[in-house]
């Protein structure tokens, strides 16, 4: 005795199937869409630290949220390894430091508004008055590249910061 589902009834089921994952996953970005779209109006009332507040140090931020992959976790760890050692003096000297900010926090939401964020990423905010900074999404790109790659990309955009003439 064959015990097979007959083919139609198999291709309907497989049809059926995909039709349900398929609504999932559409509403799965609907909620995610209405999420966001909250999470910018709170952010847009909340103020944004005065910049002429500049305490002289020059600051690494790596942002995230509080769902975090495989590759933000890598990203937080190569850029956190880089900066210690790369600029260990000048966070020892108390003018360099490397922070991390979760973005989804409501004390942290600001930074979404500040610095334009739109995933998790890493970026260099120089010290003075006008406090530029720069948002090194590159990094989503150079993790999975030759770690020399990351490291040069890192280095060279916080030296820009440290000597803007240099």
């Amino acid at each position: 005795m064959d015990s097979q589902i007959p083919s139609g009834m198999a291709r309907k089921f497989r049809f059926t199937l995909a039709l349900g994952l398929i609504a999932i996953a559409i509403a799965t970005v609907a909620i995610g869409l209405m999420r966001e779209s909250s999470r910018a109006e709170e952010a847009a009332s909340e103020p944004v630290p005065d910049a002429a507040q500049d305490d002289g140090v020059i600051r690494v931020y790596y942002f995230h949220g509080d769902v975090r992959c495989k590759t933000c976790l890598a990203i937080e760890a190569r850029t956190s390894e880089i900066v210690s050692r790369v600029f260990a003096d000048e966070i020892a000297s108390g003018w360099l430091r490397f922070e991390r900010v979760n973005y989804d926090e409501p004390a942290n939401r600001h930074f979404r508004e500040e610095y334009r964020l739109a995933f998790s990423t890493v970026v260099v905010q120089g010290a003075g008055e006008d406090r530029k900074w720069e948002n090194l999404a590159e990094v989503w790109t150079l993790i999975h590249q030759d770690e020399p790659a990351l490291e040069e990309y890192l280095t060279r955009h916080i030296l820009r910061m440290i000597d803007p003439t240099g």
